[in-house]
């Protein structure tokens, strides 16, 4: 086991991820995602017996290619060595699967497992107040992989593991029938309350306890985050868990109001206030009295509607434009960015004194790329949503198809995995999805993976060579380089004489 994983915190880790889950997929992928580095892996899965202790049913699996056995998949147990192996409480290391399959009768199972490539196994009991339950299946491709140490982790793990998925299994068949006495709903595949979806992610772990601490507070909230992590849908769950739940949520997008409009959208104005002010005008802020107001790309204020911001914050009043009178408010205000505020106030761009009112509780929502075991738990509610909006079937997924994109680095977050999967089911033939490798992008434009702006001549550099291979080298003419980017050849040329590109290094 790695020294950076010590057993004890290994142990904490996973009980602390499974103590959340309120459903067998998140259990699943939070011991998977849990477990990860600590124990060997290239394949976990979970079986789970009938009710008649018969059968083992393959409830659960996550593989590095594509697996062999699928998903209800069942192999008798009964005179088997995993009978006996549930009898005894025990894990057991088998580690050169080939060679025990020549020497002993295997289920059918495990030469299915055998035959996809695995070449070690551990198998680990899982009982219930001392009731068979089930297994946790660990493989790996390299033989002689698991050790002593690897087997004591998850018998230390196995009750607890055992208690978390049998209690998640209940929760969703609660919910299976709660469904079926139920009246149809409008949709088949309903948005639960922002809290609910948080907490399904086992990445967004120290994202929920912080919204339960905070909620039930009127404290000032900042969120922090790259753009498409999902900072609208923290402050919802803030809402949703607060006194305020019952009142209204009002969401500003700052960076999308003309600079002169921002004071007036936000505090209203009266009539002849300025040149088409025809009416009185209600601001967000009025309109979230008694509920909560989330003011996102906050950083984009300008100067002058700062100051009138912090000031409705000292004096929770504000003042319509052209108005002569205070209008007390009662709201909880959010904010949220994707820039460095600290930064902006040494700078002078943003108020210090707006900034220490705004950040009073900063919450820092992690980007997807830290975060890989929540691709497949989102991947799936957007798969389902868009196959719905779009009136499309179901497509089924290849595993292979699911390792690729938790392996990208997401520089778009959980909006750009949204978009990718919308875009899959538009294109989509017959019952397979399919992702089209061209379609992840590499970093957003002008921006590097570490998160600094990237100089104009390597964005040029960038965009010259990609059409130079699209076009196989070729500058002028149709379909060439000059004619893709939208350039003479002659300026195309001088370009790439001041660049240094050749188009012999990029074809």
């Amino acid at each position: 086991m790695p020294s950076s994983a010590p057993a004890d915190l290994v142990v904490a880790n996973v009980l602390e991820r499974l103590c959340l889950a309120p459903s067998f997929a998140y259990a699943f992928t939070a011991l998977d995602a849990g477990l990860r580095g600590a124990v060997p892996l290239d394949r976990i899965a979970v079986g789970l017996l009938d009710e008649a202790g018969e059968c083992l049913r393959l409830a659960a699996l996550r593989s590095g290619g594509e697996p062999a056995l699928k998903i209800g998949y069942s192999d008798p147990i009964a005179g088997s060595t995993l009978e006996a192996l549930l009898q005894s409480g025990r894990p057991r290391i088998i580690n050169d699967l080939p060679t025990y399959l020549s020497n002993k009768p295997s289920s059918r199972s495990t030469r299915l497992m055998v035959r996809e490539g695995m070449r070690a196994n551990l198998s680990v009991p899982l009982l219930v107040a001392s009731r068979p339950f089930g297994f946790l299946f660990f493989s790996s491709r390299s033989v002689g992989v698991y050790r002593e140490e690897h087997a004591q982790l998850l018998a230390r793990l196995a009750g607890p593991v055992a208690a978390a998925l049998e209690k998640a299994r209940a929760m969703d068949e609660k919910r299976r029938l709660q469904n079926r006495t139920r009246s149809p709903a409008p949709s088949m595949f309903p948005s639960p309350p922002a809290f609910d979806l948080l907490a399904r992610l086992p990445g967004m772990i120290d994202v929920c306890r912080a919204i339960e601490q905070v909620a039930a507070t009127d404290t000032s909230v900042l969120i922090m985050g790259e753009t498409g992590t999902g900072k609208e849908l923290v402050a919802q769950a803030i809402h949703e868990r607060s006194a305020r739940s019952a009142g209204r949520f009002v969401a500003v997008n700052c960076g999308a109001l003309p600079r002169e409009l921002v004071a007036a959208e936000l505090f209203g104005h009266e009539v002849g206030a300025f040149t088409g002010a025809n009416s009185r005008r209600i601001g967000r802020f009025e309109f979230a009295d008694g509920g909560t107001l989330f003011l996102d790309e906050i950083g984009e204020v300008a100067p002058d509607a700062q100051v009138l911001l912090l000031r409705s914050l000292q004096t929770r009043c504000i003042d319509r434009i052209g108005g002569n009178e205070a209008i007390a408010v009662d709201i909880r205000l959010i904010t949220a960015t994707n820039r460095d505020l600290a930064s902006a106030c040494r700078s002078g761009a943003f108020r210090a004194d707006l900034f220490y009112r705004l950040s009073v509780f900063p919450v820092a929502v992690p980007r997807l790329r830290g975060r890989p075991a929540d691709i497949p738990l989102l991947f799936e509610r957007f798969l389902h949503r868009s196959a719905e909006r779009l009136n499309k079937p179901l497509p089924q997924v290849a595993s292979a198809t699911l390792e690729r994109l938790i392996a990208h680095h997401w520089p778009g977050n959980v909006r750009e995995l949204e978009n990718l999967v919308e875009r899959a089911v538009i294109a989509s033939q017959g019952h397979k999805l399919e992702v089209d490798s061209r379609w992840l992008m590499s970093s957003p434009v002008g921006v590097n993976h570490d998160g600094t702006i990237r100089s104009w001549a390597d964005r040029e550099r960038d965009a010259i060579c990609a059409a130079l291979r699209c076009c196989g080298g070729k500058v002028y003419g149709p379909g060439g380089a000059a004619e893709r980017l939208g350039l003479k050849p002659t300026t195309l040329y001088g370009k790439m004489r001041k660049l240094g590109i050749r188009r012999g290094d990029v074809q």
